[in-house]
């Protein structure tokens, strides 16, 4: 199959106009709903090419268009610098001196992993971090947040399981406050969207742990459905930034630029591997060369 940068290197030669644009273009179409891209990008960049092509242009190639389209793929997503993050949390540890992070996700979205990966990173900036395992249901959940903490050298607080995860994540904090820590990041059960009870249990950990950052885990092989999976999240739980998990499979571009453009969050890390190291920092320029270049 055909990558997004494949598909519009395909472009060049081509010459629309606006009375044969949705025709040729519907092929393109297909394809980038295959890698991943969502209704939301296509329209936005249907009708811009459509009001380029009726009021400025009587024709434009198909080089053009990938220039259009990543004009508008640029405008429409946030990419967060770590060092802006960075000062988010120093300012907040000024007034509450402990920084608290919710982490959430789909089932096998590769959130435990990221959890334990931002604690590295956070703890080699040299805060004193505990993990929370609030994932207190889910067969070996523990035993896998146990075993990444002494990996990366970063405690975890747990409670055993079936225990209320609020429970967990409250009890959390309070050991946290008592023990002069500077960040807690809460890892919770896995969801499906499709699961109420389960969303409303987790919006409870949300409103018992009031989390200064609430942080969306997605993965980027998901395709097009992480659209559905984030607004189902974001209705239970407001989500600061996105993390995308998976980056470094990913031979696609279509979920993280989905993801980006429909929720309008910052885009924080992603995920590039399964060592403790592997969480990145990317910039705007970086993100939009991937997806255009190397894919």
């Amino acid at each position: 199959m055909l990558n997004i940068s494949k598909i519009f290197k395909t472009l060049f030669g081509e010459k629309f106009t606006y009375d044969n644009f949705d025709e040729k273009f519907e092929y393109y179409e297909d394809i980038l709903i295959e890698n991943g891209l969502c209704m939301d990008v296509l329209e936005k960049i249907k009708k811009e090419i459509r009001n380029i092509l009726k009021f400025e242009k009587k024709w434009i190639s198909g080089e053009e268009i990938k220039r259009i389209v990543k004009n508008i793929i640029a405008g429409n997503i946030i990419v967060e610098l770590e060092e802006d993050f960075i000062k988010k949390l120093e300012e907040i540890r000024k007034k509450d001196k402990l920084v608290k992070i919710l982490i959430c996700g789909f089932n096998g979205s590769g959130k435990t992993t990221t959890v334990a990966k931002l604690g590295y990173l956070l703890k080699k900036k040299g805060y004193k971090v505990l993990l929370i395992a609030a994932d207190t249901f889910r067969a070996a959940s523990i035993e896998q947040i146990v075993k990444w903490g002494k990996e990366v050298g970063v405690d975890v607080f747990n409670m055993g399981y079936n225990i209320d995860p609020a429970a967990v994540a409250y009890k959390g904090i309070e050991y946290a406050k008592e023990n002069n820590y500077d960040v807690v990041i809460i890892d919770t059960g896995g969801r499906s969207h499709m699961k109420e009870d389960l969303m409303r249990e987790l919006n409870k950990v949300y409103r018992v742990s009031n989390p200064h950052f609430t942080i969306f885990v997605g993965d980027c092989l998901s395709g097009n459905d992480i659209v559905e999976q984030y607004d189902n999240f974001a209705k239970y739980l407001p989500i600061d930034y996105i993390i995308m998990a998976k980056f470094d499979l990913d031979k696609k571009g279509g979920s993280i630029i989905s993801i980006l453009f429909h929720s309008k969050k910052p885009l924080i890390y992603v995920g590039v591997g399964e060592s403790k190291e592997d969480l990145y920092n990317m910039s705007k320029e970086e993100l939009l060369k991937f997806i255009f270049e190397n894919v």
